[in-house]
């Protein structure tokens, strides 16, 4: 294929350089393709030794990294924690710790940090739009905690760090408001997290098999192997800043301390790790797997590293089931797709999938963690006609309740206040089939 008139030599350094520009401009699996013709029409022991080595590669790459062969879209669609994340008009939003207002990064790649109350009326106030070249098929966003201004933006391109003052004097931010990182190889981001103290966020993305923690103020990324079970998809900073939760692309999942930064896996599971949570004291983790319509949990102590002996226990079976709802019988239940527990440890809020019955209604559940972690169903929301709920939040509104915030794939995010009283005695094991209380009405939506 290249040899014409070139000496061997030519032809060796022709064949690098052109695999150079095929693997910079087209990607590793254009460039592996011409290395494997070249092999094919070679007779040498040397190159036929390579041609072995790069069938063999290629099989270990589809087998333990497919989404190489996704597209970016693909890749989006397939592991992002927003449920419809290609359909949606919301393709992922984040309440502030602090303050009442939210992020909503919308399907045409427009952030908009929006007022949740105006100062000066009931109504929600005004609203700034973020926009830079890099923010594409943003899957990913979040506040970071204590800081009023800091919003951390996962896409297609890595981590967008935009600063937005407030109050906010513009209704459109430029490009200079905002600092992109990247680090090469780690691009389609699906998950950020940021520490309790704010200083370090950690990000995930199911083309690297690496979780990469990030220094905000120095600019620094550092690279974490993870070695084996696929590229990450998912990853959660425990509460307590001791632990981090890394899950894969396979049925593996692990569970970091951040002293060390040692880890313990889990590898037994069914199936991957589809959706997880932490408790407000960081020492409890429910997790759902993708194929397993169940809710387990993992307890940890202190600072230890329990070396794959802890025993996930089961706390809920989800197995379809008929409740009435809103006057009608309608069968609930499946596999969860996304999970949120409320600061307080009060609610627990499910997402089911979508060829779950009953994935128009978000379930919620009481929750008590001493003396053991039990729950009891608690109620349903709805949205209006047709609609579907896509992402789930809760948000701390003092000592009275939490707010429930959904957002739905019609664009709109209805807010839900729970309201706190005793919680009975509960099931060792909960379920579906258990009575649940009447439906909760939202409060209001923007």
């Amino acid at each position: 294929m290249l040899s014409g008139h070139l000496s061997p030599h030519g032809v060796q350094l022709a064949l690098y350089l052109y695999l150079a520009i095929c693997r910079r401009y087209h990607g590793l699996d254009r460039a592996l393709e011409i290395l494997l013709d070249e092999a094919e029409s070679s007779s040498s022991s040397p190159v036929k030794a390579c041609l072995y080595c790069v069938r063999s590669l290629r099989k270990l790459q589809a087998v333990f990294f497919p989404q190489p062969h996704l597209s970016s879209k693909d890749i989006c669609a397939k592991f992002s924690a927003t449920r419809l994340w290609s359909r949606s008009v919301i393709r992922c939003f984040a309440m502030h710790p602090r303050l009442q207002k939210v992020a909503i990064a919308r399907q045409d790649n427009v952030v908009e940090i929006k007022d949740l109350i105006s100062p000066t009326s009931n109504r929600p106030g005004r609203s700034v739009l973020l926009r830079d070249k890099q923010q594409v098929d943003v899957t990913c966003i979040q506040w970071a905690p204590h800081c009023s201004n800091l919003l951390a933006v996962g896409s297609r391109g890595g981590i967008l760090l935009w600063t937005v003052d407030h109050p906010v004097t513009t209704s459109r931010l430029l490009s200079s408001w905002v600092r992109t990182e990247t680090v090469p190889g780690h691009c389609v981001i699906t998950s950020i997290s940021w520490s309790p103290h704010g200083d370090l966020l950690i990000s995930a993305s199911p083309v690297d098999a690496h979780l990469v923690v990030w220094d905000v103020m120095l600019g620094v990324a550092t690279r974490i192997s993870v070695a084996t079970g696929g590229g990450l998809v998912a990853v959660a900073w425990s509460p307590d800043g001791r632990r981090v939760l890394t899950t894969s692309t396979m049925s593996v999942f692990r569970v970091w301390e951040t002293r060390n930064w040692t880890c313990d896996k889990w590898t037994n599971a069914s199936s991957r790790c589809r959706a997880a949570c932490w408790s407000p004291n960081g020492e409890t983790m429910v997790f759902a797997l993708e194929r397993d319509p169940s809710l387990y949990y993992l307890l940890f102590q202190g600072e230890e590293i329990t070396d794959g002996s802890a025993v996930a226990i089961k706390c809920a079976d989800l197995s379809p089931c008929v409740h009435s709802v809103d006057g009608e019988d309608v069968h609930v239940g499946g596999c969860v797709h996304s999970l949120a527990w409320d600061p307080s440890g009060e609610r627990m809020a499910i997402i089911f999938t979508d060829d779950s019955p009953g994935s128009e209604l978000v379930a919620v559940f009481r929750t008590r963690l001493s003396p053991i972690l039990e729950l009891l169903p608690g109620g349903f929301v709805r949205g209006r006609h047709g609609e579907l709920p896509v992402s789930i939040q809760f948000h701390t509104q003092g000592l009275e309740g939490t707010l429930l915030a959904v957002a739905w794939n019609s664009g709109r995010i209805s807010f839900v206040l729970h309201r706190f009283t005793q919680c009975p005695v509960l099931p060792e094991v909960t379920s579906l089939s258990h009575q649940y209380n009447s439906n909760y009405t939202e409060l209001f939506s923007i």
